[in-house]
């Protein structure tokens, strides 16, 4: 019997990271149309930024409990960020499907590594490829979006 519901509770988990995905894509294609205004681009700096100080902070405390939930939260804040960005590639780039479609599998390929982090805390193990894609995440990202946005 708790077999059975450790199952369906690992179900609904894993259901919740792909209808998460999904419904932050639907909500911000609605609340963040092209072109957005120079304010809200302002603050979805915010969501980007604390998404990847999440990853980095998690990466340095890996043997830390703490770490691995940080990382979970920076990679849904930080696919946060990435689905209010569609319709910006898509119009801002005269029509450029392909950096839309994947910045869309790129908010669900967030969701599957933080699922996989929060598998990772749910098996008791600590997975060295998921650091270190938090880590080197964190990184460049900070690296890239300070010298872009500056």
């Amino acid at each position: 019997m708790e077999k059975n519901n450790q199952k369906k509770e690992s179900i609904i988990i894993a259901s919740l990271f792909i209808l998460i995905p999904t419904i932050f894509l639907v909500t911000w294609y609605y609340f963040f149309p092209y072109e957005l205004s120079s304010s809200i681009s302002f603050f979805l700096q915010i969501p980007m930024f604390l998404g990847l100080i999440f990853l980095l902070v998690g990466f340095f405390i890996k043997k830390n409990p703490l770490g691995n939930i940080l990382k979970i939260l920076g990679w849904i804040i930080f696919a946060f960020y990435w689905a209010a960005q569609p319709s910006t590639l898509y119009f801002g780039e005269e029509g450029d499907i392909f950096n839309a479609a994947v910045c869309v599998i790129g908010v669900y390929v967030l969701f599957y590594i933080a699922y996989h982090e929060w598998l990772s805390i749910e098996r008791n193990k600590n997975v060295s490829c998921l650091n270190w894609i938090a880590g080197a995440s964190g990184i460049a990202g900070l690296i890239y979006f300070v010298i872009e946005r500056t």
